[in-house]
């Protein structure tokens, strides 16, 4: 499961949750969050993983402390179908 929730000033601008194959989706998600194009199905765990930092380094700005790359699976087990 993945969860990405963007608010701006505390509303909720846009929201997705990832869960198996399903995808639940609120507000105007940007194209380079899509979550459809972040998780494919035949993605590895390390492929999706790579996949979704970037995006959100990209699209957000956002990125990870050098010692959390160390860590296996730090986004924990994604898993389809």
């Amino acid at each position: 499961m993945f969860h990405l929730s963007v608010a701006e000033q505390g509303a909720e601008l846009y929201a997705f949750m990832v869960r198996g194959t399903e995808i639940q989706r609120s507000g105007a998600i940007p194209e380079a969050l899509d979550p459809a194009r972040l998780f494919r199905p035949e993605d590895t765990g390390p492929d999706c993983e790579l996949r979704v930092l970037e995006a959100l380094h990209t699209e957000l700005g956002l990125s990870l402390p050098p010692a959390a790359s160390t860590v296996p699976g730090l986004m924990g087990p994604v898993r389809r179908g």
